[in-house]
């Protein structure tokens, strides 16, 4: 599409799952609407870099449909994309399509230009033309069938008019989608606009299919050029730089880094302390500044790629088989685009096989090194699916909203309500004790080095664009800026700023598994293990010591997860479960959740949980059997009530040994209970209770 000149892209079967956005490796910006459980169908718009100011709102209806909405001058432009059903369907299936796409444009706005854009899957032909002249032009196909019947029924309803029909083109250029032998051409692709007022502004000369436009696809680029102006929308926002903090591990380059940033503070650390004119914003500004610069210089941009294993060769292939679709309607030149389609499939396979293979070496020798860190970004890398982000939420009436101004005031209106709740508590916990005056002490360079090592690395940045690994090599200039602080009482305004980022949901197991054994050809048992620790069995047990699975075919639909997991070692698939369990080192999550339950006890018991209401009480009759800290195991009359965690806990607890229910803390408690439980059937066999 660079060889284009184009403001916003209207696609058809994208294939991705639910409604999203990303933006692409050029930085154009990707929404598209598709289906919750197969990808299938889907529509998006493509919006170019240079547009995306102007978007407004984009507005998912179904895996057929979405809207986007434009500022423009002198009007407001909305475009829907639309992806009929194909003939494979019934009429009632196309009922539905228009009937939705009805409803979609009784709610666009009067005063907008309305497009309405996409694959119809309908032939509209020169027969109709006389019957529909104000509809549809004579430059179509030869013959119109039902579906066109019924596309030109709809437009006709709503004032509409099929733009691409009107231009006396060549056939190549009225065509838009081509068989797979390439013997049936037809026009089932249109720009379709409102007649009454706006058809004036579209250029008829340069609304045509433009076949040079290739992506392996069966359909060609379609485009219509309208005259008017969009309106950018100044959006005022920070950019974030993501630095390439991996060479920091560098002792040079870490060493050379706070010499520059030394040398850019100097004057910071020689200010005297009795000062009070300083502004503290300029402080602020050459802090940050300085920061960004060093950073830039000294360490540089973290580069990312978009699909790292395609080659130049590939690229090569891609070219060249752009240049035979000019000739598919020759016998020789679609014999060769056929051919030279098949071997850019096969290559991409094969490049992307040989740099998965590279990756998962790499990711071995990192874990040998103990560069876990690394490793696991290099697993995230090759296994998670992305999470694509949407700006569109949900007013408290479930409506959804898509405009910006809507998105922001709903935003506003829910941290407003979150941070004003009042709660009804007890005052007397907010009574402390009055503060010393230590307003001469100044903060010591000691405890702000003590502060600054305890902030997690990795973290997402704020507004100031700083992580904490880069706060760690600026301890001398933040003492001088923290001081001040402590001596002015005024806080910086950035730092009293924060940014609101959205999480999605993390996926659950079997999608995480599956991810995994697409992505990997062979897995050691060492890799595996690794993968299933950090990826699998998080989803798993999460909230195990809420929730426990009582009646036997959930245990087992758990389990199951694990034991499809294991088979993915191709080494050990002759073996049993409880075997393949041994030779991994992985206990059974039957055996995993009564370890969980015994730590939450030992916590209970030993007063590390503070609580109102204990629900376990020792235990206080003669019977010195056991250990000297046993249970007391009250009567449940229903058989649901067993499963409760005061009820399940107390058989487990009293069987242990008093060596290990009176570990002086909770390591030792663990480690007393892994080496009294080695031997267990229990450890690797979940047939078997406790």
């Amino acid at each position: 599409m660079d060889r284009y000149r184009w403001h916003i892209l209207g696609l058809c079967e994208v294939r991705w799952k639910n409604f999203g956005e990303t933006t692409t490796h050029e930085g154009h910006k990707l929404y598209f609407s598709g289906r919750e459980d197969k990808h299938e169908q889907d529509v998006g718009f493509l919006v170019h870099k240079d547009t995306v100011n102007t978007v407004m709102g984009c507005q998912p209806i179904s895996s057929r449909m979405m809207t986007i909405r434009l500022r423009a001058s002198p009007f407001n432009i909305t475009v829907i994309q639309a992806y009929a059903p194909t003939t494979d369907y019934d009429d009632e299936e196309i009922e539905d399509f228009y009937d939705q796409l009805q409803g979609v444009l009784d709610q666009t706005l009067k005063k907008d230009i309305v497009v309405v854009q996409g694959d119809w899957n309908a032939k509209v032909g020169e027969n109709a033309c006389k019957d529909w002249k104000e509809t549809c032009g004579r430059h179509c196909n030869k013959e119109s069938n039902e579906r066109g019947l019924s596309l030109l029924e709809f437009a006709s309803y709503n004032d509409l008019k099929l733009m691409n029909t009107f231009g006396p083109h060549k056939a190549s250029r009225r065509r838009t989608w081509h068989s797979p032998g390439g013997d049936h051409h037809n026009q089932i692709d249109y720009n379709i606009v409102v007649k009454r007022l706006f058809q004036s502004s579209v250029n008829i000369a340069k609304t045509r299919s433009f076949p040079g436009a290739d992506i392996g696809s069966d359909h060609d680029l379609v485009m219509m050029t309208f005259r008017l102006h969009l309106k950018k929308i100044r959006k005022q926002g920070h950019t974030r730089i993501k630095f390439d903090l991996e060479k920091l591990k560098d002792p040079q380059i870490a060493e050379a880094f706070q010499a520059m940033i030394g040398g850019k503070f100097a004057l910071l650390t020689v200010i005297d302390a009795d000062r009070s004119d300083m502004d503290m914003g300029v402080l602020i500004d050459t802090f940050n500044t300085a920061v960004t610069e060093t950073a830039k210089e000294i360490l540089g941009k973290h580069r990312s790629t978009k699909k790292p294993w395609i080659t130049s060769d590939i690229l090569d292939l891609c070219d060249k088989r752009r240049e035979l679709k000019n000739k598919k309607g020759e016998t020789e030149g679609a014999k060769k685009y056929r051919a030279v389609n098949q071997q850019i499939k096969k290559s991409m396979i094969k490049a992307k096989e040989n740099w998965i293979k590279e990756q998962c070496q790499e990711i071995e020798e990192n874990l040998k090194q103990n560069n876990s860190k690394k490793a696991y970004q290099l697993v995230k890398k090759l296994t998670s699916t992305k999470q694509e982000r949407t700006t569109t939420i949900q007013d408290k009436t479930g409506k959804c909203l898509t405009e910006e101004q809507d998105i922001l005031k709903r935003w506003t209106e829910y941290c407003s309500e979150l941070y004003g709740h009042r709660a009804t508590g007890d005052p007397e916990v907010l009574n402390v004790p009055p503060a010393t005056n230590n307003d001469n002490h100044p903060i010591l360079r000691e405890e702000l080095e003590a502060a600054v090592k305890s902030l997690k690395k990795g973290k997402s940045v704020g507004v100031d664009n700083t992580p904490a690994e880069l706060v760690q090599a600026m301890i001398t200039a933040l003492t001088t800026i923290c001081n001040k602080i402590w001596q002015t009482g005024e806080w910086p305004t950035p730092w009293t700023q924060s940014l609101i980022i959205t999480l999605p949901k993390k996926a659950k197991a079997n999608k995480v598994l599956g991810v995994i054994r697409r992505s990997f050809d062979h897995l050691t048992p060492e890799t595996f293990v690794s993968l299933y620790k950090s990826l699998v069995r998080p989803v798993i047990e999460y909230g195990h010591s809420v929730w426990q699975p009582r009646p036997k075919t959930l245990r087992t639909d758990i389990e199951d997860v694990q034991r499809r997991a294991t088979r993915l070692i191709g080494s050990l698939k002759q073996l049993s479960f409880p075997e393949r369990l041994a030779s991994l080192r992985l206990p059974s999550l039957e055996h995993r959740r009564t370890r969980g339950d015994m730590i939450d006890v030992y916590k209970y018991v030993h007063g590390i949980y503070d609580t109102d209401r204990p629900m376990l009480h020792l235990f206080q009759g003669r019977d010195t059997r056991g250990n000297t800290l046993k249970l007391a195991k009250g009567h449940c009359r229903l058989s649901l009530r067993a499963g409760y965690f005061s009820q399940r806990v107390v058989t487990v607890w009293n069987g242990l040994p008093d060596s290990v229910v009176t570990a002086p803390s909770v390591n030792a408690f663990k480690n007393r209970l892994d080496t009294h439980w080695k031997s267990l059937p229990t450890l690797y066999d979940p047939a078997c209770h406790h």
